[in-house]
């Protein structure tokens, strides 16, 4: 059974902490409860889009792993006024931190929109959202700590609150966040592949404490990669009709790459410390979903509203680009990617120039495809 991380903070706050914090807000308590379960769920989507890739897991972990969970032994003391004045200005503070760092430029819609629909004051929303971002890492943290969990435990943990999530948080939110297609994946599946994370690092300690030394850097990112396609490759729902001709030239070149790569990933030397050929197939299904994805989203423009719904996309697939380094890879695997990915980028980067000869398109996304772009390069470089 999932541990419920919104519950566990209700309970960590006490049953009578919602009239004190609806006060220090000047809001209703039903309305103060209602916004509480709205932005409790865009911090943890917040959290479920970070760790879906293997960089962003490995700095939510170092920060859980960091956390002080002493703090939530007198939790009257830093939230809702009910206390030590110093301390509610240290946990704000904190929690605003935390808050710009999880959801950068999405903050402010996201304010928005929590107080839009709880029906409370912008400035009210953005002080519940830091009173509680410090509360559900505190809780991740506990529960890490309690529960001995490694990398994978901690991302399992976090995607497992899809229900939850799913149940508070608006659609538009959802998207804005990039974890739609997240909360459509089943439990079991999360399940499954955080198990089967948990059980390669297990086994490659087997093998030898000199090899391990080698060994599981590459695998704790193959292995988030892993656990990403899992989550992410589920059938994809219908397209629409006006989906451009590149994005069904991508699909195909993706069905194509995905044949291609086992050839390629067979041929790897597995003597020596390097990627091993099943999890380098679904690292590279991983990043060719996401590109097909985004190919389809970028294709599907056709004015600036459909531009700017993209930003978010773009920025999370590039998010998720970053936390891969080829140059840390042995060179059989960075060849085997760039073959894989490099044409799949390809037809991104027609996609966008189609989206560009769209008046007042390319205004909206140069600035982030550029970057985007940049950020891929190295997968398009010969080996």
């Amino acid at each position: 059974m999932n541990v419920n991380l919104m519950e566990l903070a209700k309970t960590a706050i006490g049953s009578g902490a919602l009239g004190q914090i609806a006060g220090s807000l000047g809001e209703s308590e039903e309305k103060t409860k209602s916004a509480m379960d709205i932005a409790s769920s865009a911090i943890l989507g917040g959290l479920m889009q970070k760790v879906s890739s293997p960089q962003g897991a490995k700095d939510v972990f170092s920060q859980v792993s960091k956390f002080d969970t002493g703090l939530l032994d007198n939790l009257s003391e830093r939230i809702g006024g009910g206390g030590n004045q110093e301390q509610a200005s240290s946990w704000a503070s904190m929690g605003g931190k935390l808050i710009s760092s999880l959801l950068g430029d999405k903050e402010s819609s996201l304010i928005g929109m929590i107080a839009k629909r709880a029906g409370i004051g912008q400035g009210s929303s953005k002080s519940l959202l830091s009173m509680l971002a410090p509360l559900l890492l505190g809780v991740i943290a506990k529960q890490v700590k309690s529960g001995n969990l490694d990398l994978s435990g901690l991302v399992s943990l976090i995607l497992g609150q899809k229900a939850q999530v799913a149940k508070f948080l608006p659609s538009e939110a959802t998207q804005q966040l990039g974890i739609a297609n997240l909360l459509d994946q089943g439990a079991d599946a999360i399940h499954d592949a955080g198990a089967k994370l948990t059980r390669a690092t297990r086994e490659t300690a087997d093998t030898g404490a000199g090899l391990l030394k080698t060994l599981v850097p590459v695998l704790l990112v193959v292995g988030i990669g892993l656990l990403a396609w899992k989550l992410l490759s589920s059938p994809a729902k219908e397209v629409a009709q006006k989906t451009a001709e590149v994005a069904g030239a991508a699909v195909d070149a993706t069905k194509d790459a995905a044949a291609d790569v086992v050839d390629a990933a067979d041929r790897i030397n597995l003597n020596k410390p390097a990627v091993p050929s099943l999890d380098l197939k679904s690292l590279a299904s991983t990043l060719g979903t996401s590109v097909t994805d985004l190919t389809k989203s970028i294709s599907g423009v056709t004015d600036e509203a459909t531009a700017r719904e993209t930003l978010p996309q773009i920025n999370a697939f590039q998010q998720q680009f970053s936390g891969y380094s080829l140059d840390k890879m042995p060179e059989e695997a960075t060849t085997t990617l760039r073959t894989v990915v490099g044409p799949l980028l390809e037809k991104l980067q027609a996609a966008i120039e189609l989206a560009y000869k769209i008046p007042g398109v390319k205004e909206i996304l140069e600035p982030a495809t550029d970057g985007l772009m940049k950020t891929v390069s190295a997968f398009t470089k010969s080996a």
